[in-house]
């Protein structure tokens, strides 16, 4: 488990603040306590000599086991792996990219290269993806305006620019009320 994450950083965190509970790093006299960065420097230095000579020392199996059970919840994280290895897999093709994909997307577009700007074709892509998907459950439909030379001519009756059916939830809705009155707050941008 360890290995797969940078649990050596964690892990110098974790025995800076052991260190100085021990009495390994020397704080100062009372009323002249040292630094944050000098007890930073001082811990970090004992933490790669006993790294480099003495890996099975008691201080650094303590801060790799408090990393494993205070940060990462090693117990709840073995019972969810036991969970789902009982667990069977069920494959499901889909017409278009899921909401967990999109990252994964807009990395693949951030390296591709096109005349238009990355920003409007994430934007175009979000358009699209939220037209297919229609309006969920119990969650009103509001209609957006498509953005200008976007080609969108999702919805939209009547002449004037296009409109794409978008659904909100009410903290979504709030969220953008929110930032329409920041935005007129503050004025037009010079």
């Amino acid at each position: 488990m360890l290995e797969s994450l940078n649990s050596g950083e964690l892990s110098q965190r974790r025995f800076r603040e052991i260190a100085r509970v021990s009495g390994l790093v020397f704080q100062g006299f009372p009323g002249a306590h040292k630094g944050t960065r000098q007890l930073q420097a001082s811990s970090s230095l004992f933490y790669e000599v006993f790294l480099n000579h003495d890996p099975e020392n008691l201080l650094l199996a303590q801060a790799r086991r408090e990393v494993l059970e205070q940060e990462l919840e090693i117990s709840r994280l073995r019972a969810s792996l036991e969970r789902l290895g009982t667990m069977r897999l069920h494959r499901v093709a889909i017409a278009r990219p899921t909401p967990f994909a999109f990252p994964l997307l807009v990395d693949r577009l951030r390296e591709q290269l096109s005349t238009e700007k990355l920003s409007d074709r994430v934007a175009r892509m979000v358009r699209e993806l939220e037209a297919a998907a229609g309006p969920g459950p119990g969650i009103a439909a509001t209609a957006i305006p498509a953005a200008p030379g976007s080609g969108a001519a999702v919805g939209g009756g009547g002449g004037g620019g296009a409109t794409v059916t978008r659904s909100r939830s009410p903290r979504e809705e709030a969220c953008r009320q929110g930032v329409a009155r920041t935005r007129a707050r503050r004025g037009p941008k010079t």
